[in-house]
């Protein structure tokens, strides 16, 4: 449960606190809607303001922080219109997903309609493709005559994902880069530019020090932290069991056995929810030698022990009663929870939070089973 991350984001947005501007939004609504939302993005996402439609027409004018990321909505649509409340009306016609205002908005508009229209075709020409391939069958002539120019679109339309990113990054002195900016990490690992990485999250960029920005930065960094452990070994530390006697992650990691170190609370609701599946992948592989270490954030020992006991959780726990100040999550740099790490018999972190299936997927890999 992201306690910490809802904290950190209200101190930031305090702290970061921005001068009221009036917004104007006017324009065409799509047909059929009844009312026009805008909803306030930069923070957790929630409407601001509404109102309802005349003769397929709204105007909303509200004040709300200067830049602050707005987007305009109707409510017989999914699809929302992003823009900066920088002080400049904006003339939106939400049925053809056109949106106009500054320079800046405008060019931000362009960008959403482009990758839009590339998604939309991408969904369309994926859907084309596992008609043709079917339920697996081999591919017979007919069949590779049908591939052959679906696959050109489909690789045409990747170039033009790549470009429009590409042009995106290169608005790196204006607030555009941070409305992308996990899809940008994300092209930036494809093409292996490291440098453009670095550029796209570095604090001398102007969208580092709008509120969103700086939060989006700073998770990503984290995120980077994260995976930088895989491939390395493990980093002791040193916790309680439940009956006070001490233990080092080192008496269980690095000793010729994979090891999953489950970080968890009792008090939080979605590692309780993945505990099932956690006992299930371990009475499946216990005694191939299979051990888990329960690093609990609790800060009432009644409350961790009864948790242990009623669910059967049969394996190590250890804690040393901190919550959110725990050893465990300096050590690791855990900001949310339910997280993990998986350990291999040498003691090196080979995968990071493996939720779901795709704990079982990677021990199946594991354990051949």
């Amino acid at each position: 449960m992201k306690y910490l991350l809802l904290t950190i984001a209200m101190l930031v947005a305090a702290s970061d606190s921005q001068a009221q501007v009036k917004y104007q939004v006017s324009g065409a609504s799509p047909a059929g809607a009844k009312k026009v939302y805008v909803t306030d993005l930069t923070g957790r996402s929630q409407v601001i303001d509404s109102v309802t439609v005349k003769n397929g027409q709204f105007l909303l004018q509200g004040e709300t922080e200067k830049d602050a990321l707005l987007g305009v909505s109707a409510d017989n649509e999914s699809v929302v219109h992003v823009f900066f409340n920088d002080g400049q009306p904006i003339t939106a016609d939400l049925g053809k997903a056109t949106l106009r205002g500054s320079e800046l908005n405008s060019r931000l508009n362009d960008y959403d309609r482009k990758l839009d229209s590339i998604n939309n075709v991408s969904r369309t020409l994926s859907a084309q493709y596992q008609h043709i391939m079917g339920n697996g069958e081999e591919i017979d002539e007919a069949k590779q005559a049908e591939l052959v120019p679906l696959m050109q679109q489909m690789q045409s339309l990747s170039i033009d994902e790549l470009g429009t990113y590409a042009a995106i990054m290169r608005e790196k002195d204006t607030l555009i880069p941070m409305v992308y900016l996990e899809e940008l990490v994300k092209v930036c690992d494809i093409i292996g530019n490291n440098d453009k990485l670095e550029e796209l999250l570095s604090t001398e960029r102007p969208y580092y020090n709008h509120p969103m920005g700086r939060r989006t930065i700073e998770r990503i960094r984290l995120e980077q932290q994260k995976q930088k452990l895989i491939g390395q070994p493990f980093i002791d530390l040193e916790e309680a069991d439940m009956s006070g006697t001490m233990h080092r992650l080192s008496d269980y990691c690095g000793r010729g056995n994979y090891v999953f170190v489950d970080f968890w609370a009792s008090w939080c609701g979605p590692c309780m929810a993945e505990m099932p599946n956690v006992k299930a992948n371990y009475e499946k592989y216990h005694a191939k030698g299979f051990q888990i270490v329960g690093l609990s954030f609790d800060q009432k020992a009644e409350a961790w022990k009864k948790a242990v006991r009623d669910k059967g959780l049969n394996w190590i726990h250890l804690s040393d009663l901190k919550g959110w100040q725990t050893i465990a999550a300096e050590t690791y740099n855990i900001n949310s929870i339910p997280s993990s790490l998986l350990v291999d018999p040498d003691g090196i972190v080979i995968a990071r939070d493996l939720r779901g299936a795709k704990l079982g997927e990677k021990l199946k890999e594991i354990y051949g089973f």
